[in-house]
């Protein structure tokens, strides 16, 4: 079973692009920025030591590069606070929307710590957009492993160097016993996340889920 859910007509991308080249837009988003592009800077990156920092449960992401896509001649470095509220946030929905669901039965909680008003309008309801990010429906049996769960980040700064936002790469397997067998819970895209109320939000994503059955 696969489910696709895009955010801004398909493209999360395109939507990363046009912020590069829209000060109105960046300013809205990040309220620090009045023009510029980003010159054809392809970026820097910089893969985080042990892939990423110390996991504080079995259900968390690993950060395995963050880089810069910089409106300023000198990239900056991706701040350390910025990639810490993003994994929080991360970390939040994985084991809230994803794993909890799928070890208790129980609906998703804390929606509204990781999602923007938007993005949680636009999953409120039955679709493929719900179906993409939230896990519903019978529990599957057993406990949850992890498999992996792997985030490379990309942050787009404003000409003086201030965070706008972030996407943010993600491979995740989780592996929950069925009977004699396995269920891989397999979720890949990408999510943008932006400054929102003291946070790091996820405001859109384009992810590809699906039910892979195997036997043990």
């Amino acid at each position: 079973m696969t489910w696709r859910t895009a955010y801004d007509d398909g493209q999360v991308h395109s939507f990363f692009r046009r912020l590069l080249i829209t000060p109105l837009l960046l300013v809205a988003l990040g309220g620090a920025c009045s023009g510029g592009d980003d010159g054809g800077k392809s970026g820097t990156a910089a893969t985080v030591p042990g892939g990423g920092p110390a996991a504080p449960g079995p259900y968390s992401f690993a950060v395995t590069t963050a880089a810069v896509e910089p409106m300023a001649p000198q990239a900056p470095n991706f701040p350390p606070d910025v990639t810490a509220a993003v994994q929080a946030s991360l970390d939040a929905w994985l084991a809230n929307a994803i794993v909890g669901p799928l070890r208790t039965g129980k609906p998703s909680s804390g929606l509204d710590a990781v999602f923007t008003e938007p993005a949680l309008l636009k999953i409120s309801g039955p679709g493929p957009e719900r179906a993409a990010v939230l896990e519903e429906g019978r529990p599957l049996s057993g406990d949850v492993e992890q498999e992996r769960a792997n985030a490379k980040l990309t942050l787009l700064t404003a000409p003086g160097g201030e965070p706008v936002l972030v996407t943010a790469q993600i491979d995740i397997v989780q592996s929950v016993k069925s009977g004699s067998g396995a269920v891989d819970v397999v979720r890949g895209g990408e999510m943008v996340l932006v400054p929102d109320r003291g946070s790091w939000r996820i405001d859109g994503f384009d992810i590809v889920a699906k039910h892979d059955t195997r036997a043990q």
